[in-house]
């Protein structure tokens, strides 16, 4: 298996997680990629997705394991960019002896958040550092709801032209996009969810937290 680090960006980012998902099975049969197929009455391409983007942010550390033969992950990654629509370059491939799982595995995701005023920024990021309760407001099936969402970020702090955030992903999550609206609201912010930009995502094999990228190196060659 080839796991494509990818990243999504320019008009890509107003694609949805399902588009997304279409219009990666038609590059990869443009690219004449060799892939397994499921069995059954409809049969489809075996493709592993890391958990889905927030609409309208921009990523450079997205992931998807093909099941595929016959190919080095450089010929993989060739192949690919050759036939990819705009804002779904590849950027490394790693080689798995089996599906590396990352839907089920990722616990974390770190964001960049631009932000024109450092003082500000600096502000906010102490300021939800030492709190144990930060509370957001954000719509749920239409409806607003308040929560608690202090567990959920993992980590902020403040750097020269924004904010650098880890926000837990899987069952229990924290998009990045109700944090930059409650953040905007809270600290007079001006972020804007267009200059977000997802930039590495995270596991935590035997406890340890540990980048995806790192975690796949494990698995075999990797080509940049």
């Amino acid at each position: 298996m080839i796991t494509l680090k990818y990243r999504k960006s320019g008009n890509a980012v107003f694609i949805s997680h399902i588009d997304t998902l279409r219009g990666m099975v038609r590059a990869i049969r443009r690219a004449e990629i060799n892939m397994a197929y499921s069995k059954g009455f409809n049969p489809h391409m075996l493709l592993f997705f890391s958990p889905p983007l927030a609409l309208g942010i921009s990523s450079e550390a997205e992931y998807v394991t093909a099941d595929c033969t016959g190919m080095t992950p450089q010929e993989f990654l060739e192949a690919y960019n050759k036939a990819c629509a705009p804002g779904f370059e590849g950027i490394e491939c790693f080689e798995t002896e089996k599906s590396p799982n990352l839907a089920g595995k990722i616990v974390s995701a770190e964001y960049f958040l631009p932000c024109a005023d450092a003082e500000k920024a600096a502000t906010a990021a102490k300021e939800v550092e030492r709190r144990t309760v930060y509370e957001a407001t954000y719509q749920v099936k239409g409806k607003p709801e308040t929560k608690d969402v202090r567990p959920l970020i993992h980590a902020v702090s403040a750097v020269e032209n924004g904010l650098v955030v880890r926000l837990a992903t899987g069952n229990t999550n924290l998009r990045a996009d109700r944090l930059v609206n409650a953040l905007n609201a809270d600290f007079g912010l001006d972020v804007l969810l267009t200059d977000v930009v997802k930039t590495a995502q995270f596991v935590c094999p035997n406890g340890k937290i540990t980048n995806v990228d790192d975690y796949l190196k494990n698995f075999g060659e990797t080509t940049k």
